[in-house]
This record gives structure tokens, sequence and C-alpha cells, in this order.
């Protein structure tokens, strides 16, 4: 788990009590001689408790650096033989920084009394004006810490900023010392900080998390009434309002099995007292945690407290959870919906079927990672890097993957691996060379489709032509042509979410689709040959790629020939279950063999369809639960086995229409040779003008040509075409009944070798 740094929270802290204040007046009133020149340091503040409890998550050891803003307003005291000669004086930050010098808001202003008598400074933050006919003591200044604490899951530590309070002093101060230097003031923080580190066995919105002492006559929060001493950080509230407990109110998202932090001011001290925990889930009350007792000393400003809670939701009372694979297992799910948890079986291969004679179809995974992501591109300058699933709430628990969506929906396509051990992010290592993960295996991999509203399985989403049924996008795109009309024409970048993933022949994982159609050729206006994919696992992050002056950082491919390719001709793969393993292991590699798959059960890796003719689905299948990789068959029912004038080129002109199907150009790339390089325009083997593919079930290419050049309406040419396997190629995906799989022992013949 990674905590939130504080030096953030100091930051957001100050931040927060100069925006409270009036706006410092722009003319600076004239400064005497003899005015005190005051500098403010914050000091490492919200310490841990003890050292092995460290809340920041770069580890700096028992302290944080903290910035002061621009335009924070503190207010000093000066007291001099016991008589304060300034009273609540009002100044402000010249600049932000660790150390920042002050300058007055008005004519009053601190002034040294004479040269040699030593003076004492004290000074709070945020400033408070004195009221009319009041006096200021520095000795009692006003000070409220509210019962409530508004949690906002966007800002999850301004509250902290509203209700904070930060003091400093400088004493025996000379001028002889001094003289026109700064008065050096040291801030610390007056209150403690609770951290909750709550960890749910159920996702469940929490409304509020109350820290309660049990005697009732503690204030643990503080009303109208309450002072402060800057002298010495001691408080008086004897003739204060206050309560005994704080509460954390608002809408805290506790994730299955995932801890999240909740932070909370308290008054300091209450030495020996009990405290418990409760939590609020709607209109249920968990009592979190039944005792803890302050420690010897109280409990200190300045000093971080973690509380560990593990809490046991009722099921009335989490949030509700879709099963992506309720209805089956598969290799893809498309997830529709903003703000929603989702889960799918994480130790099933594919659709589950046992199909081949020593091969398992269960796992074991002992960690998940998304392994890249993308998202919906509408400008290359710069390119959007928004995450279509919150990867932070990506868990395994029980065999399943729990992830949620962010509030406002994300369309992209994200890639889930299941490795052998527990791994996080920053843990996996790989060859700098090759890019193999080298300390875990990948057991298998998913790809998430999310794109709002588009439910394979809805009847408006299928396309019904000759008794077959066929999904009316490409597997994997994430919109249809007319959402690409932005700000009243089409956007290229955009429209380039028409096109699907790009699929080598028989592997289940995907590579990007295109990133624009800003040019007649890949690589497109952008010079990348994928739209960006990005990765958050460290080892595999190949940073920033160079994209004709439109850079994409965090990349897991690119546009370099290192990025794209891993050369397997040398390896002795000599059957197709070798060559399959070696994709299973690495879905992040772009494969290449000199010549077909090795072993003679390549053409069945998707399917045989010399059962019927829907074919079959095996566990290589790409699509998602419910269908399979369109056949040749359906294929000729689409266009009536009328010859290839049934296309024609749709209005957008970045694709072609048969009837009411939509199928994108480009939607395929180049294969490549040994050394990664792309072998030039012969995806379909028709040369310049072959600008789309469509896998068939059978290992041939469904390709149509000279789309590109013809005008809207005008036909063009499509026919069959076996090409090499491994370019990349896009996917249509046919309904399929449920319960068809490959018959037991139909690749039987596959190398009989453990995996």
């Amino acid at each position: 788990m990674k905590y939130i740094p504080y030096i953030t929270v100091l930051t957001i802290l100050l931040s927060a009590g100069c925006a409270k204040q009036e706006t410092m007046v722009e003319q600076h009133p004239a400064i005497p001689e003899n005015a005190v020149n005051f500098s403010g340091t914050m000091r490492g503040e919200w310490q841990p408790a003890a050292p092995d409890t460290r809340t920041s998550y770069e580890d700096k050891g028992t302290s944080v650096s903290v910035n002061w803003l621009e335009g924070d307003r503190v207010g000093i005291f000066c007291n001099v033989d016991g008589e304060q000669t300034a009273a609540n004086f009002g100044y402000a930050t010249a600049q932000a920084g660790a150390t920042t010098a002050f300058t007055a808001l008005s004519s009053d202003m601190v002034i040294w009394a004479d040269e040699t008598t030593p003076h004492d400074f004290y000074a709070y933050y945020p400033y408070t004006e004195t009221a009319d006919g009041t006096t200021a003591d520095f000795k009692a200044v006003p000070v409220t810490l509210p019962a409530i604490q508004e949690y906002d899951e966007t800002a999850p530590m301004a509250h902290l900023a509203e209700n904070g309070f930060i003091y400093g002093s400088a004493t025996g101060q000379v001028w002889e010392t001094v003289g026109n230097g700064s008065v050096p003031l040291e801030f610390r923080h007056l209150f403690p900080l609770i951290e909750v580190r709550l960890t749910a066995d159920r996702s469940a919105m929490v409304d509020a998390i109350t820290f309660r002492c049990e005697n009732t006559g503690e204030k643990v929060s503080l009303g109208e009434g309450a002072t402060v001493d800057l002298a010495t950080g001691t408080i008086s509230s004897e003739n204060a309002e206050g309560t005994p407990q704080t509460s954390l109110q608002g809408g805290l998202s506790a994730f299955m099995n995932k801890p999240v932090s909740a932070y909370m001011l308290l008054s300091p001290g209450h030495a020996g007292q009990k405290f418990c925990v409760d939590v609020t889930i709607g209109k249920s009350e968990y009592k979190a945690v039944k005792e803890l007792t302050v420690p010897e000393g109280g409990l200190q400003g300045g000093t971080t407290y973690i509380v560990n809670v593990d809490l046991t939701v009722n099921e009335s009372d989490a949030e509700p959870v879709i099963d992506l694979s309720a209805n089956g297992t598969a290799n893809t799910y498309y997830v529709t919906k903003a703000n929603t948890i989702y889960s799918f079986d994480a130790t099933v291969k594919g659709n589950g079927e046992r199909q081949y004679a020593l091969e398992e179809t269960t796992i074991a995974p002992q960690s998940l990672l998304v392994l890249w992501y993308t998202c919906l591109q509408t400008s290359a300058e710069p390119w959007a890097q928004n995450e279509p699933v919150v990867i932070s709430t990506l868990t395994l628990v029980d065999g399943k993957a729990y992830f949620k969506t962010p509030e406002t929906f994300v369309p992209g396509n994200v890639v889930i691996v299941a490795l052998d051990k527990e791994l996080g992010y920053d843990d996996v290592q790989a060859d700098p060379t090759t890019r193999v993960i080298s300390n875990a295996e990948i057991l298998w991999s998913w790809n998430l489709v999310v794109a709002e509203g588009y439910d394979p399985m809805v009847a408006e989403n299928q396309f019904a032509k000759g008794g077959y049924k066929f999904m009316t996008r490409d597997l994997g795109a994430l919109i249809d042509p007319e959402d690409a009309d932005i700000d009243g024409r089409t956007n290229m970048i955009a429209m380039a979410g028409t096109a699907g993933n790009s699929y080598q022949w028989g592997r289940k994982d995907p590579f990007p689709a295109i990133p624009d159609y800003m040019a007649n050729n890949i690589p497109a206006y952008s010079k990348l040959w994928f739209t960006p994919a990005y990765t958050p696992i460290a080892a595999l992050n190949r940073g920033t790629v160079a994209a004709n002056g439109k850079p994409a950082v965090n990349q897991i491919l690119g546009n370099t020939v290192e990025s794209i390719s891993l050369n397997i001709i040398s390896n002795t793969y000599g059957s197709t279950a070798e060559f399959v393993q070696e994709q299973t292991r690495n879905p992040h590699l772009w494969l290449y063999r000199n010549g077909s798959i090795p072993g003679n059960d390549g053409a069945s890796l998707w399917g045989n369809t010399g059962n019927d003719n829907v074919g079959v689905k095996t566990i290589y299948d790409p699509c998602p639960p419910g269908y399979k990789v369109m056949t040749l068959t359906a294929w000729n029912a689409l266009t009536d086995n009328m010859t290839a004038t049934d296309a024609v080129v749709a209005q957008s002109g970045k694709g072609v229409s048969l009837g009411t199907q939509y199928f994108p150009i480009y939607g395929n790339q180049n294969y490549r040779n040994e050394k990664g390089e792309p072998s030039g325009d012969n995806r379909c083997g028709g040369g310049s003008g072959a600008i789309a593919g469509f896998w068939s079930d059978e290992g041939g290419r469904i390709c149509i040509f000279n789309a590109k050049q013809k005008q809207p309406g005008q036909a063009v040419s499509a026919e069959i075409f076996s090409g090499n396997r491994f370019g990349g190629t896009s996917v249509r995906c046919i309904r399929m009944n449920p319960g068809t799989t490959v018959p037991e022992g139909q690749l039987d013949n596959f190398d009989k070798k453990d995996w």
C-alpha cells in the first residue's frame, strides 16, 4: 500500500489556510528601519508514532519536508521583558518554499524595542484577526477543532487544511545578533493525526469513521472558548465546549481487501483514556475496534498514530458486484458502466473446458497486475493517460479478480495478468533486452474492453444475417463512427477508437488498435504503430516514446523495433504447444517465427469448422462469453455468397459497409521479420491496396482491398487470403450456442509435455 506523503498534507494545509483569509493588499506599507524581519520554516511534522510505522511512502526517516505557499497568513506576537509589545499582527509569506520571508499586512508591524534586550516572538497559522474591543494574548490564542470533519474522496486530505493549527516561536532574539536579518520562526502542529487504515472484506461506501473516547468528559473536539498558549502548545479547554469524539464523514470507498487510509485530527493529551473506532455504513453501525488505550504521555501534536481496522461488512451493506464470468468464462470481458465494481473468475483459462490430454484449464494465481491499458484518444497534444479501471482497486480474493471503474467513464482496453508469485508493480523484474519477466511466470491473462453501454449480449449490439449473429463492432473497438464526431466534425484520432484491437493468429491477447486516421498509411500522423499503451509495471516501462513530435510516456509498446518484437527465430520450438506456451507467458510481446506456426495443430488454435458451420471455441479464442471468432461460412452468409462488390466504402471514409455492418479499415498491423522490422504492406498479401483484414477461425483472412482509393459509396473488393499468420489482424466475433467447445481429444496430437 502506498500512502500520500505528508509534504502533500502540509502543503494543502497551508494553502487552504490562506484561502480562508481575505485577499492580501497589493500595496505594502512602508517598513521602518527598526522593523523586525521574519522567516518561517516548516520542520518535520506529523512524525510517525514509532520508527516502524512511517506514514510517508517515500521513506525519509522520522520527518518529512514541508513547503509554505505564497500568501499564507500568520499572526505574530512579540514579548519584551514580560511586556507584550505586538499582539496578533498579521503577516503573509512572500514566496513559496520550505523557508519563506514574511511581509506585514498593514502598518501594524513588530518593532525592535532596543538593541540588547532579548525579544520573544510567537506565531500561529492560520491567521484570525483580533475582534474589535478585545485584547490578543499569545498565551491564550483561540483555537477550535470540529467534532465532524468532512471527507471528500476527490481531495482526501482537504479537511486537514480546514481544521489544522500550526504554531511557532523564536525566543531570546536580540538586535545585536539578528541585525537586519530574519528572525527564524520554527512551526509545529498543535494537533495529533489519527490514521485509520481500514481493510474491509467486502466493498462498501463508508459514511463515517468515529474515533470515540469512553470517558464522556474528555474533550476530543474543541468548541468555542478553547485557547492555546503559543509558548508551550498547552491547550486550555475548561470553559470550552467539546465532545468526547471526532468523526470523519463522507463517502470513503473501502474496496475489498484493499487497505484505505482515513485521517482525522483530534485534540492532544488523553493519556490513559480508552478509545474505540466506530464505522457507519448506511444504517449499520460497526464496532470496528473495541478498545484502544492512549499511551503514557498522551497523544502528541505533530505525531501520526496509526490504527489498523479489519472490518467484516454485512452483505446487505456491501456495494453490488457485477460478475462478468457468471454466464461463462472467457479471455475477454466487456465493462460498460462507470463507478461500478466488477469481478471475474481468475482461476480458469479461457472458456474453461478441458481440451487437451495433458493440460489442466485451472490456474492458481498469487497476484494480479494490470499489464497495460489504453484509453480513447481525441488529441495527441498531449496523449491522454486516463485509467479505464481504477488500477489501485484490482485485487485477488478467493480466486476472483475484483476491480472498480472510475466515477467518470473512461473508454479503453485493459490487459490483466495472473502471476504465480505475489508481486507488486515495483517488484516485477524483466530482462532489459528480451523484456521477458524473469522473477515470476505469467499463468494467464485477460482483456477488458471498457466500452460505455456496449454489452455484446444485448440485441441492439448484434447483427443477424443468414442465420448468424455478429457483434456490431470489431473486438476491442470502443465507439461507433458517429461517436467520433466532436465539435461538429469527425475527429480522426477518436475515429481510431472504431478500429478493434490487433491480434496475431491463435493468440488470445490483443495489441492496441491504430493511433489515428490522419495519414494514408501506418504508421500514421503520430508515427506510432499502436495507440499509446501505458504500463504501471516499472520493469516493463519503456518511458517516453518519440512519436513525430508528439511523445507518448510510460509506454510498454511504441514505434521502435525493440518495443514491439520478440525474436524467437533461433528457438527450437517444434510444436504448437511450445509456441502457445511462449505466447501465454509473454502477452506483451509481438512474436515472430520464420514460417508458419510449428506443428500440425496451428490451424486449430481458434477452432475447427469441420464440426459445424459455427465451429468450436478453444481456450485461446479471444472473444467474450457467448461468442467466438468468425467463420468463413458466416462471412459468406453476410455477403450472400456474392462477389466482392457487396462491400462499399462507408460514409466516414475510414471503413467499409456490408449492409448495416461497419468494418473499419487499417484494423490490422504488418507482420515483422526476425529483426522486428515491419515487412511492408502485405498484411493480406495484396500489396498497397490491402488495407484491412479480419481473421477467420480457420486461419485465413478476409481482406478488403482498395478502399482507401475510393469515395464513400463506391464498391471495393473483399477476398479470402491465407497469408502470414504473424501479422496483426482484427477479429469480428459471432454468437455461438452455450457450451459449444472443442470436443474431447480433438487436439490430442499436441506434443505431450507438462507446462
